[in-house]
């Protein structure tokens, strides 16, 4: 098994190339697995605690609270009334 415990710090240390929520989603993955794979204890990490901190970030940075919660409902809506599309997004 191969661990990469100094690539998890130096992303922590310096996530300007996760300017996604994807990016950094995916970073987070890939520490947390790390984590385990080492036998980490994943809430004591420094550098996953730093990466959900650039998560938060990130993520602050797209549309307001309530701009997302009526894009979600406007979609539930829709998958209630196509349930057709539920069974495509399956």
């Amino acid at each position: 098994m191969i661990y990469d415990v100094p690539f998890r710090h130096q992303q922590a240390l310096d996530p300007s190339a996760l300017t996604t929520v994807v990016a950094t989603l995916n970073a987070m993955g890939k520490a947390v697995d790390d984590c385990r794979n080492a036998g980490v204890d994943l809430n004591g990490d420094p550098a996953v605690v730093l990466l959900a901190r650039h998560m938060a970030t990130v993520s602050t940075n797209r549309a307001a609270r309530d701009v997302l919660r009526h894009a979600c409902t406007r979609r539930l809506a829709d998958l209630k009334r196509f349930p057709t599309l539920l069974a495509l997004a399956i």
